[in-house]
């Protein structure tokens, strides 16, 4: 531990005066600085070859180090628990006592030991953070945080953001469920706003994935393949991962596939058949490829270029069992979800304004869903006549931008780790339905389906542009004692574009432009009080502009007597958070306290009933919504984390999350928060051999916390215990098995229980449909040659 110390200490020494020395060093050492901390090793090399006296402690060149002091490797064969690196937020890699945000970071090695294949497995041991799941149809959603989801939560694929989620009827719903985990080399999930840097939408936290890169499996070599499969009973998958990785030190070259093939997520409903009163999950059919190809390219030790490839696809088809059966014959459907994107980054390291990063991207994507809906009619008069319904669903997101960012050491009154830089990208969105009636009997077509004539646009085609400028200073004013202080501003135009079909479709609906700008301050301090304890207080400001679906909506159901009508004076969701944590790192592990307090102004409730026939805005003889903003609502909770080492080869870890919030002009609670939970885990390992039990368990909610809204049941607090298990039996193979809700327990999810479902209305057995599954096991066996 001293050597590593004076080692760090003699870099931040020589940082600026041996910068040529240094240079020539880390020609010889390495051909690529993949990552910050990765030049700082070197520079520490370049140390060593030109010694100088070692520095006082308290210099702010040794400051300027300590975000990579404890990445250093410890001695072998050390008891100690390594400390876990943050890489993508802030924006730079950084021990994680040093991070100023509640961040969890979830590794590659982690997703394989959990044996996680899906985004709702990668947050089962994460309090505070869940992902929904509609058994009949959809799927899963996308991440909760803090009581907060949908596009309120950034989602992020190698710094590119992942497309948004709409929903229109019981037919059309796009999700966000756009990535398969066996692409992801770590994932990194941000509680709270993160507009500072990462930008708007990020108003409930962000989510961070990231894949991997061939020095992942090159590691030295000229050429690498690792092929990896996984099994799961829960939902009879099967999924084969694949990689190719070969190279030299000038240009490297990956290719990553992902194809997986299973069915529905089981559910411990016991009722078969048709109809309402179905409590196992419809049958379905789900087929996942997802590739990845990237192409390295380092000339000289500090340039690096990385061009990427990806191609994402989902295919569902399902079979609905679940619908009031009565003159329907039978219900399927076909979604199929689609994702592609190129990107080239580049990083040039050692210039006279620091490391400079820059990304070029477009990213398509696109929601087909198809629904085929057959019924029989039976008359004495015309006798039997054969009908089908089809519906169509299309919705297409193109993104292109680019991102500049630069980072840089200086001394100033301290040392300064210097962020800034500015982005650029434009969202276009379109979507359509369409669908037919066919009398199968007599052979005629209408586009009249119900209270619908097809095609039809429910918002006009749309443009939003956002421009941005931002900056981050890590102020080290000494080696107890560091200020992070950062500044983004947004300015945002979305520009409608109606065609014909939308204005023929939506007669008298006039549509709106949005321009706003904002600004984003962020603020945090972390003091080091001693004896591995530190305090960190943050405050942060964020925004999201309003979506274009809820300015610029135009939907009626005539049958349903309802309507949804347009708001072009909705305001931007303003959010302002405290944080204050306290924190504890030893050589056996960390122990954290964290309790926040966000007030959101003009929070935009969706869909939001008129008071009618009160309101001017409500159409006659119809039920009328619209977006509003609501002017104030408080979200507010306590989270607490634990990973420490008992005795050798023995690990405790822990963490829990409780969370509150209401509207605080009506009182009424906010529906989506989750209840109080806590996962508790112990491990054991010795050698290649290595075994976990986790217990989950969550409270109930009372009716009061559920007040406001019609919820299909309240669910009850449950207890579910999973062992892990692990064999490597060789330096580069794995055998794993998981057991998971080893005592079968029943239980519900709040996150996966609708608040009003037509499936489930006046059904006794229904609510079993929404059950997570029973007793069930995993196994995956990974090679690298």
């Amino acid at each position: 531990m001293e050597q590593k110390y004076k080692a760090c200490l003699l870099a931040g020494t020589l940082l600026l005066p041996a910068y040529a020395a240094y240079a020539e060093v880390a020609a010889d050492q390495a051909s690529t600085f993949p990552s910050p901390c990765a030049e700082r090793e070197l520079k520490i090399a370049a140390a060593a070859a030109f010694p100088k006296p070692t520095p006082e402690a308290g210099s702010p060149l040794v400051a300027a180090t300590a975000p990579c002091m404890d990445s250093l490797p410890e001695k072998a064969g050390a008891e100690n628990v390594l400390r876990t690196i943050s890489v993508s937020a802030p924006r730079t890699e950084r021990d994680m006592k040093n991070v100023p945000v509640t961040l969890n970071v979830i590794s590659a090695e982690t997703i394989k030991e959990q044996m996680a294949t899906s985004i709702k497995d990668l947050i089962r041991y994460e309090p505070g953070i869940s992902v929904g799941n509609n058994p009949s149809r959809f799927g899963l959603s996308g991440f909760n945080i803090r009581g907060l989801d949908g596009n309120r939560i950034l989602i992020q694929m190698d710094g590119i953001r992942q497309p948004d989620n709409f929903v229109i009827g019981g037919f059309a719903n796009t999700g966000r469920n756009l990535v398969d985990v066996g692409m992801l080399s770590g994932v990194e999930i941000q509680r709270g706003a993160g507009s500072a840097l990462q930008g708007s939408e990020g108003v409930g936290g962000v989510v961070s994935f990231r894949s991997p890169e061939p020095e992942d499996f090159l590691k030295g070599r000229s050429f690498a393949i690792s092929p990896e499969t996984i099994y799961q009973g829960v939902d009879r998958s099967l999924g084969i991962i694949g990689t190719l990785a070969t190279g030299n030190e000038y240009l490297k070259l990956m290719l990553r596939g992902v194809q997986r093939s299973g069915h529905e997520t089981a559910t411990m409903g016991t009722i078969g058949g048709t109809g309402i009163t179905r409590t196992k999950a419809n049958p379905q059919d789900i087929d996942t490829l997802n590739g990845l190809a990237k192409l390295v390219f380092t000339p000289f030790a500090s340039y690096r270029a990385t061009f990427a490839a990806e191609g994402f696809e989902r295919i569902v088809d399902t079979d609905i069992l679940s619908l009031p059966r009565g003159r329907r014959v039978g219900i399927t459907t076909k979604d199929a979800y689609d994702r592609d994107r190129i990107s080239l980054d580049q990083r040039i390291a050692n210039t006279p304004a620091g490391t400079i990063n820059l990304k070029l991207y477009q990213q398509n994507s696109r929601t087909r869903q198809h629904t085929r809906d057959e019924f029989l009619d039976r008359s004495p008069a015309a006798g039997d006549q054969r009908s089908l319904i089809e519906r169509d669903f299309d919705f297409r997101q193109t993104l292109t931008g680019a991102k500049l960012q630069t980072e840089s050491i200086f001394e100033m009154w301290g040392a300064h780790t210097l962020t800034w830089g500015g982005e650029a990208f434009r969202t276009d969105t379109k979507q359509v339905r369409d669908g037919v009636e066919s009398n199968l009997t007599l052979g005629t077509q209408k586009k009249h389906v119900g209270p619908d004539f097809f095609p039809t646009r429910d918002f006009p085609p749309s443009s939003a542009t956002q421009l941005a400028a931002f900056f981050q200073d890590e102020w080290w004013l000494s080696d107890r004692f560091t200020v992070v202080a950062g500044l983004r501003y947004d300015n945002y135009s979305l520009k409608p574009r109606p065609d014909a079909l939308f204005i023929e479709r939506n007669p008298g609906v006039d549509v709106a432009d949005v321009r706003l700008s904002a600004f984003s301050p962020k603020l945090s301090g972390i003091l080091h009080m001693g004896y591995g304890f530190s305090f960190v207080a943050q405050y942060s400001q964020g925004f999201r502009p309003p979506p274009y679906n809820d300015v610029n909506i135009g939907f009626t159901n005539l049958s349903a007597r309802y309507t949804a009508v347009a708001n072009p004076h909705l305001r931007p969701e303003i959010v302002r958070g405290g944080e204050l944590s306290l924190r504890h790192d030893s050589d056996r592990g960390t122990v954290s306290l964290t309790a926040y307090d966000n007030r959101y102004e003009d929070f935009i409730d969706s869909s939001r009933p008129l008071v009618c026939p009160g309101d001017p805005l409500c159409v006659p003889g119809l039920m009328t919504f619209q977006s509003r903003n609501l002017p104030r609502v408080r979200i507010y909770g306590f989270e607490g984390r634990l990973d420490q080492q008992l005795y050798p080869g023995w690990r405790l870890r822990g963490s829990f999350a409780w969370t509150k919030g209401r509207d605080l002009e009506t009182g009424l609670p906010i529906i989506q928060i989750n209840p109080a939970t806590g996962v508790l885990g112990l491990s054991y390992e010795r050698g290649p051999f290595r075994i976990e039990s986790l217990v989950t368990a969550a409270m109930r909610k009372t009716a009061r916390e559920s007040r406001g809204v019609n919820r299909l049941l309240l669910p009850p607090g449950y207890t579910v215990m999973d062992l892990l298990a692990q064999w490597k039996f060789a330096r580069t193979g794995r055998l794993s098995v998981g057991i998971f809700n080893l005592l079968d327990e029943k239980y519900w999810q709040w996150a996966d229980v609708p608040v009003n479902d037509p499936h489930t209305a006046d059904s006794v057995g229904g609510p079993d449909r929404y059950t997570r599954p029973g007793r069930n096991f995993s196994v995956s066996l990974s090679y690298q040659f």
